[in-house]
C-alpha cells in the first residue's frame, strides 16, 4: 500500500467557491442537508471523486457526468472508472477503480457497542466470533464489510444482512466473486469490496 499526501487545489477557498464547482443537481444534493457537518462531508466526498479522477485521468471531471443509477448508486457517465464514497465522523473516503471493477467502501468511527442488540443483523458465524472475542474491532470489521459489499453490488441495505457471511475474504454472488479488505485507521474501521482478485490497492491521503 502506498500512501501519498496531497493538497486539494482550492481547498482553502470559501465554501461558495467550492460548492459552485459542482453541477446544479449535486449542489442541491449537498444543500438538502440541514447540519453543516453533513453538507461538508457530502461536498468533500464529491471533491474527492474530482481529485481522484484528475490523478488517474489527468483531466478534470465534468460534474454533469456524475450520475446515479436506478438504485441510487453513483457513477461517471461514459467512463470505465467506478467509485464509491463513505464518511463517518471527520473521515471521508473515496474508492475509485480504473478498469470498471465493481466496488464499495464503508468507514465507521469505532465506539463502544452493546453487541447483544445486533444478533439479528449478523450471520451466525460473525456473531459467534464477535461474542467469543468480545471485540469492538471485529464488530466494526464485519459491519463495514457488509455495508461495502451491499454498496458494491448496488442494492444498498435491502437484503437480509444476517444472510451475508463476511468472515472470509470473499463472497460469491451469482456469477461474481467479491473480495474483501479491511483496515483499522486510527479510531476508524474501513472495508473495501471489489470484483477483481489481485487488484493493487493504493491509498492516497488528501489533507485539508
Amino acid at each position: 500500500t502506498n500512501a501519498t499526501s496531497y493538497k486539494l487545489a482550492g481547498a482553502g477557498k470559501k465554501w461558495s467557491s467550492l460548492i459552485n464547482i459542482l453541477s446544479v443537481d449535486l449542489k442541491n444534493e449537498v444543500e438538502k442537508y440541514v447540519r453543516w457537518q453533513d453538507q461538508h462531508n457530502t461536498l468533500i466526498g464529491k471533491l474527492l471523486v474530482y481529485t481522484a479522477y484528475n490523478i488517474i485521468k489527468n483531466e478534470e471531471l465534468k460534474f454533469e457526468d456524475y450520475k446515479r443509477d436506478k438504485n441510487n448508486k453513483p457513477f461517471i457517465q461514459d467512463s470505465t472508472l467506478n467509485f464509491n464514497i463513505s464518511h463517518s465522523g471527520k473521515t471521508i473516503l473515496c474508492a475509485i477503480s480504473k478498469y470498471n471493477i465493481q466496488l464499495g467502501i464503508d468507514v465507521e468511527e469505532i465506539k463502544n457497542i452493546d453487541i447483544k442488540g445486533f444478533n439479528n443483523v449478523f450471520h451466525h458465524n460473525e456473531f459467534n466470533g464477535i461474542t467469543q472475542t468480545n471485540s469492538n474491532d471485529l464488530f466494526y470489521k464485519y459491519w463495514t464489510r457488509k455495508e461495502a459489499y451491499t454498496k458494491a453490488i448496488g442494492s444498498g441495505i435491502t437484503i437480509p444482512l444476517d444472510k451475508i457471511d463476511t468472515t472470509k475474504n470473499m463472497i460469491s454472488e451469482s456469477n461474481n466473486n467479491y473480495y474483501l479488505k479491511s483496515y483499522k485507521i486510527n479510531k476508524y474501521y474501513c472495508s473495501l469490496a471489489y470484483t477483481k482478485k489481485g487488484s493493487k490497492v493504493n491509498w492516497i491521503e488528501i489533507k485539508f
